[in-house]
């Protein structure tokens, strides 16, 4: 009897975490299937929480973190190595840090799946290289138009001999410099 009741909790616990395990679609597994690899930029993205609509947008922001993170991903490591010397005694201390940041604008990622389970969602974001391609170059030659202008107009205030100005003009330089290397 105590295996019989067994058997049916055990049942019953599987039922509850099918959403989770037994719940992902095909698209989910192996998204490369219908998008793949060679012509798109593909991520997959799970959201979880109380709240339905939530849960779809966490797995959406996943997914598309995802597809960031296979372009670009900066890595950056911190490490601090203390030392104090006292009267007695020397003490050290050592700390590292390692930190993942994949902060990139793309344009053109579409959410091309999502599904709704009980207690958690799935999103596919997905990204056609060529559409990619084209949106980033538009891009990139909008910010060089732009830098153009900015450097003529400093250089004529460096001409001018009105050097602060001159400065002050480069200095914008630098975030339309710094977007055009990331494109």
């Amino acid at each position: 009897m105590t295996l019989r009741i067994f058997l049916a909790f055990l049942l019953v616990g599987l039922g509850f975490d099918a959403d989770r395990t037994y719940g992902q679609s095909s698209w989910f597994k192996e998204p490369g299937t219908a998008f793949p690899h060679s012509r798109y930029l593909i991520g997959v993205g799970v959201g979880t929480g109380a709240d339905k609509a939530e849960r779809i947008q966490l797995a959406e922001e996943n997914a598309r973190s995802n597809l960031i993170k296979s372009i670009r991903t900066q890595i950056s490591s911190e490490f601090i190595d203390e030392t104090t010397e006292g009267s007695q005694r020397v003490d050290v201390y050592t700390q590292s840090r390692v930190v993942s940041n994949a902060a990139l604008e793309v344009d053109g990622i579409q959410i091309a799946r999502r599904e709704k389970g009980r207690k958690t969602a799935y999103a596919l974001a997905a990204l056609s290289k060529a559409d990619g391609r084209r949106h980033h170059a538009v891009k990139w030659a909008r910010l060089n138009r732009e830098i153009k202008r900015g450097f003529a107009e400093a250089k004529r205030y460096e001409e001018a001999g009105q050097i602060e100005h001159a400065l002050k003009a480069y200095l914008r330089l630098y975030p339309l410099l710094s977007s055009r290397e990331e494109t």
